[in-house]
């Protein structure tokens, strides 16, 4: 608590004591200016502790009464002089709390600040007698006193000038400050409060080293390691994402990325051979604090070339693109431009240099927190916005700035940099862009659309309610219009295949589940079976994919040729192709792959693993499985047939065991169905046992509602995908499973969907036909429209999907039919 006194007025009244009264007031005067203000202040922490609210008080009479014996600098005296004075001060607030002329409180330091600078723009602050705290600043010019009290609060600036958004005051705040000022706080008040110390990024850049040394990666002898990392920081990498292991897995990735650009490194070529697949493999499992599956997807399409290798610039390699946080994020100031209408300013005269950056940055900071609290003094997010707005700024300098962002959007930074000036090619300025993929260009989109004098060199309309579906359907260059597969038109290129009407467009939308999951790597792994006309993936694709489509009838004697491209075959297969080839899966390369599955779901983080549901559940042809649940009793990752009259303990004991193993941790609460009231014996870990009874007359209570409703929809899911079995028991639960799985895996970034049931999932977002075509370069999936289609753009999942191994690297592309 800082007991801050404006005026304090002492009047002594000394009776008896030795020595002349002058010279006593003299010490306690000195005492009253270096020693009682601290006994003041921890008085009052022993009242308000950590209450964060800020109290004016008016005026308070105190008349305290010390017997300081022979010596006044007795430590006593300014101890018992702090306390009563602030035992004056509470009970003036417990009393006058109601009398707006005694006492004012406000929630904090920020809400006091920002009401302090609304009431300076009305002019009417001096008149106000609780803004006493800030009466230096009245002999100031008005830019002067705003730019000092928002540095001198920098603690508090973030929620200051959220405060200010949304009392639409920060526009007028912005339009007092000059560029210096607007520089000075951005830089001096938020960047370098909120901002990392480069330093931090060394043991990464040390890390980064040490993998290329491990793959014996470098083309000639390994330079300087400390001039290669100030090198790095020279081009102001973003700051590392300690709490998210995308986050720290991108870093790493980050300083690859540099010496590759650098030309430091030697390539792959095309196919990666098995022993260096192997090496990095090992050299990654070090690395099991970060998102290793990511970062090996990453640095195998990086050491491939690719896009690489067409230009110097440091273009995105194909398996980059933005961690969860950073997703969010993006999504966050998409909304935040919605909401506000936001519009960036360019100054009136002439501009030389980036001064128009920090004012605009400072606009579109104070609309995020004010939308999203928690970016408040996050790194992560100022990092972006300098990186945003000086992309804008940029694209300011370019007479074709649609083309450069269409440029930007095809990965063709070099490109892009064409429509500039030479002496404004600046290329650090959209490194984020070809970095971050399409959600980054949407923001740029957005930015460019709000600008009148942007908008109207491209001859594009302000209508912005759609950034990213606007910003898929800009395909111009200058008069001409490029034509892409699924508009109704043949394409022929000499390379591209025939377009396939299909019922099962949308599950290509789960393809990135599968990336997600390296579910090829599973399937080999496990041994799920395969064949030389359909390998292993493609076939759990099709089981897995006849699960998830539109037709709710017995399947075709042949399969969908949409679903069998989308598998990577091109080539039609039959059920009963399908059927042979897992036939061959016996109990335990099923359990096997589920295990696996397990250990993935429950290092992404999906898994909630405080309770286990166990549920018994018919399958239709009268056998039973034992499937297990997550807190939720909507996640099913593990399932175990149960044949007629057969023993459920043990498999119970192998479904905890396995969960146990995977999820790392003891669960505090288990709860089956009253059914299995047998496993009481088996004392398996746990705080607490819970039979859930299936007769709903009962009361339940709140975790035996929980497992009434996971049981539920578990055995509708299965009734419906039992229309689409193979009569295999074994295999049907473990794909029924999987589906489910990947469903939820992809819905994750749903936002305010992700916790739909899987029926709403699937109707309204992978129910759909349309077509896929596949040329050398890519499958082409096209969508036909759906209402909530906004929601997948704003999680980034129409942008193109990378690293397909079973579609030999091509990368999937989505289209939306009509956009």
């Amino acid at each position: 608590m800082n007991g801050r006194i404006g005026h304090l007025h002492c009047r002594y009244r000394i009776i008896g004591g030795r020595g002349s009264a002058g010279a006593t007031s003299v010490m306690l005067d000195r005492l009253a200016v270096e020693d009682m203000p601290e006994a003041y202040d921890a008085a009052l922490d022993k009242v308000f502790g950590d209450d964060p609210a800020v109290y004016v008080v008016r005026r308070v009479e105190a008349e305290p009464v010390f017997v300081p014996g022979n010596r006044l600098t007795d430590p006593r005296l300014t101890r018992i002089w702090g306390e009563r004075l602030a035992g004056a001060v509470v009970r003036a607030i417990a009393r006058d709390t109601d009398d707006g002329d005694k006492v004012v409180k406000f929630t904090d330091q920020a809400e006091y600040v920002a009401h302090f600078i609304c009431d300076f723009l009305q002019g009417v602050a001096w008149e106000r007698w609780f803004y006493g705290a800030f009466s230096a600043l009245r002999s100031l010019s008005p830019p002067e006193a705003l730019h000092r009290v928002l540095l001198e609060n920098r603690e508090q600036l973030s929620v200051v000038l959220a405060y200010l958004h949304r009392e639409r005051s920060f526009d007028r705040v912005l339009a007092l400050l000059d560029a210096h000022m607007c520089r000075t706080i951005w830089e001096e008040g938020l960047r370098s409060h909120s901002a990392y110390d480069p330093a931090s990024l060394r043991p990464i850049f040390a890390l980064a080293l040490r993998l290329v040394d491990n793959l014996d990666l470098w083309r000639a002898s390994r330079p300087d390691g400390e001039e290669l990392f100030q090198g790095y920081l020279a081009t102001t990498p973003s700051p590392p994402d300690w709490r998210d292991r995308r986050g720290l897995a991108a870093a790493l990735f980050s300083a690859v990325s540099f010496l590759a650009a650098r030309g430091l490194l030697s390539r792959i070529g095309r196919l990666p051979d098995e022993p260096f697949v192997a090496r990095l493999d090992q050299s990654l499992a070090e690395f099991d604090w970060a998102d290793s599956d990511w970062l090996r997807m990453a640095l195998l399409e990086l050491l491939q070339g690719g896009a690489v290798e067409k230009t110097d610039l440091p273009v995105r390699p194909a398996a980059q693109g933005p961690t969860p946080r950073q997703r969010e994020l993006m999504s966050d100031l998409l909304t935040a431009f919605g909401e506000n209408d936001l519009r960036l300013d360019w100054p009136a005269e002439p501009v030389t240099d980036d001064s128009a950056v920090a004012a605009n940055a400072l606009k579109l900071y104070a609309a995020l927190v004010a939308r999203a609290p928690r970016w408040a003094d996050d790194p992560v997010a100022t990092a972006l916005i300098q990186q945003l707005v000086t992309a804008w700024f940029w694209l300011r300098q370019s007479q074709r700035p649609m083309e450069m962002l269409w440029r930007l959007r095809e990965r063709d930074l070099a490109g892009a940099l064409q429509t500039l000036p030479v002496s404004k090619r600046d290329v650090p300025a959209f490194k984020f862009a070809t970095v971050l993929g399409d959600q980054a260009l949407a923001l740029l989109y957005r930015i460019t659309s709000s600008d009148q004098r942007l908008s109207l060199a491209s001859g594009e309309s302000n209508d912005t309610s759609n950034a990213s579906s606007q910003m898929a359907r800009h395909q111009l260059i200058g008069n001409e219009q490029e034509i892409v597969p699924g508009d109704g038109q043949e394409v022929d290129d000499g390379a591209a295949g025939l377009s396939i009407e299909t019922a099962y467009a949308g599950v290509g939308l789960l393809l990135r589940a599968v990336v997600d999951t390296r579910l090829w790597a599973l399937v080999k792994e496990s041994g799920c079976p395969g064949s030389e006309t359909l390998p292993g993936l493609s076939a759990m694709l099709l089981g897995v994919g006849l699960r998830l489509g539109v037709e709710k009838t017995d399947p075709e004697p042949q399969l969908d040729p949409g679903l069998c491209r989308l598998a990577g075959l091109d080539h039609p297969v039959t059920v009963e192709q399908l059927r042979a080839v897992w036939a061959e899966a016996s109990a335990a390369d099923c359990w096997q792959f589920q295990s696996a599955l397990l250990r993935i779901v429950a290092g992404q983080r999906l898994l909630q693993a405080s309770t286990i549901h166990l549920f018994q559940v018919e399958l239709g042809d009268g056998r039973k499985a034992l499937v297990v649940g997550d807190e939720t009793a909507r996640l099913w990752p593990l399932g175990n047939v149960i044949e007629p009259d057969g023993d459920v303990a043990p498999v119970v004991a192998r479904l905890i065991e396995t969960w146990l193993e995977a999820a790392g941790r003891k669960p505090e609460r288990i709860v089956a169905d009253d059914s299995l009231a047998v496993i009481a014996a088996l004392g398996l870990e746990c705080d607490e046992l819970i039979f859930a009874a299936h007769a709903e007359s009962l009361a339940p209570s709140e975790a035996e509602e929980i497992h009434r409703a996971g049981r539920k929809a578990l055995q509708d899911i299965l009734r419906d995908f039992n229309q689409r079995h193979l009569n295999l028991p074994n295999a049907d639960l473990m794909m029924d499973l999987t589906a489910t799985i990947l469903l939820r895996m992809w819905a994750r970034w749903l936002r305010q969907f992700a916790d739909s049931s899987i029926p709403y999932l699937l109707d309204n977002f992978i129910h759909r036909s349309g077509s896929v075509s596949l040329n050398e370069d890519a499958l082409w999936v096209e969508l036909e429209q759906k209402p909530l289609d906004i929601v997948l753009e704003m999680a980034g999942y129409t942008a193109d999907l990378w690293l397909t191994p079973w579609l030999k690297q091509r990368r999937v592309r989505f289209q939306l039919r009509g956009a």
